[in-house]
């Protein structure tokens, strides 16, 4: 039966190290940043291998993140050479400024629609406005590389994580620092933001999950030590589940208060993960770890689960008990449930979604006649650590 079936495509093998993956928000589409400095670009299938649209040499040293403006049209890339490059549907610099920091590029996310926030590896952070082609503010918040970010849209707020053992909140609104926390342990890695926004998690290099209260950013509120080894980068699922990717190389599915881990979604063995991503449905979920190999796994038995779970009303315990047993690492190419009923409805994984269209950047060649419900699309698009 489909509901028993992996769905998750084939993996892709880059042609050096991975440092970054962004997945397109409209298609089955994945663009990977390299150490060598090149952004390639690849259509993903369930059924068939997966397809590489393009190969570009973007910077002189490694992409240190990528990411998809909120319509698909642009890719953004964020280098160790310190500069900031804007990609167009065609594969082709449309703006770049080759001194975006003094520093090293580290991370970038995409806030609004032309609204970026990046930061380095001195702690800078930096908001940049699309529309005017530049840097409005930067904050010199952090004394040591930025390592994580996550924006609450609906307060403007963004929150960084840093190597340093510090987080901090920007209003991006206001153009202002909210707050920042005391050191903490040990040097956080990740963060993301759950309990519809009540909490905010964090991942640390000795494993522990450190969760602090929305607004209250002096110290954390809970920790959960629930991991052996660093949590080097976190997706949420729902209001109270999220997906933590290890140095131990597995990828665990982890309730926070009440602390429990679930299971264990993928394994990239005895590689740490570095960093995971969905597609823009959630069927499936793109992670990548300390070599070439982009993977995918099968994600639909989250949202199920999830769904079933209803709503948290028990975010504001903070008693819960982390449990570090965990089942093993799956092996084979049969869906994997992680509880719940495994009746699936949800037979849409097909590859129709996937042959949706989004420019030449994000599509098959013009001669792929399998396009056949892309045309309007490409119209409108057509308009529009050992790099350093």
């Amino acid at each position: 039966a489909d509901e028993d079936l992996d769905l998750a495509p084939d993996s892709i093998h880059c042609s050096d190290q991975v440092f970054d993956v962004a997945c397109h928000p409209s298609v089955h589409v994945a663009a990977a940043g390299c150490v060598n400095g090149a952004v390639e670009v690849y259509r993903y299938h369930t059924f068939e291998p997966c397809e590489q649209l393009l190969s570009l040499q973007v910077h002189e040293s490694s992409v240190r993140s990528l990411a998809f403006e909120k319509d698909g049209l642009t890719l953004y890339s964020a280098s160790s050479d310190h500069s900031l490059i804007a990609l167009n549907t065609e594969g082709s610099p449309v703006w770049g400024d080759q001194s975006a920091h003094d520093e090293a590029l580290n991370r970038m996310e995409v806030l609004a629609p032309g609204i970026l926030a990046t930061g380095d590896d001195v702690g800078c952070v930096k908001l940049w406005d699309m529309r005017a082609r530049s840097s409005v503010a930067q904050f010199h918040v952090h004394e040591d590389y930025i390592s994580g970010m996550a924006y609450d849209q609906e307060r403007a707020t963004l929150v960084c994580v840093s190597g340093d053992a510090t987080l901090s909140a920007i209003n991006v609104r206001q153009q202002s620092l909210e707050d920042r926390s005391v050191e903490q342990v040990d040097e956080m890695h990740s963060v993301t933001i759950i309990k519809n926004g009540r909490k905010v998690v964090c991942g640390t290099q000795d494993g522990v999950l450190l969760v602090f209260s929305w607004g209250k950013w002096n110290d954390r509120s809970h920790a959960f030590p629930g991991h052996p080894h660093s949590v080097d980068t976190m997706l949420a699922v729902d209001a109270n589940t999220i997906c933590t990717g290890s140095s131990d190389g597995l990828i665990r599915v982890v309730q926070v208060q009440p602390d429990r881990v679930l299971g264990v979604l993928g394994d990239h063995e005895d590689f740490p993960v570095e960093g995971m991503r969905f597609s823009h449905d959630r069927s499936v979920m793109v992670s990548y770890a300390h070599d070439e190999t982009v993977r995918f796994w099968d994600s639909r038995a989250l949202f199920e689960d999830a769904e079933e779970g209803g709503d948290d009303d028990d975010d504001d315990e903070e008693e819960g008990k982390g449990e570090e047993e965990e089942e093993p690492a799956p092996a084979g190419r049969r869906r994997r449930h992680l509880g719940g009923d495994e009746d699936d409805e949800e037979d849409e994984d097909e590859e129709a979604e996937e042959d949706g269209d989004a420019g030449v950047l994000m599509a098959a060649d013009d001669d792929d006649d399998d396009d056949d419900d892309d045309d309007d699309d490409d119209d409108d698009d057509d308009d529009d650590d050992d790099d350093d």
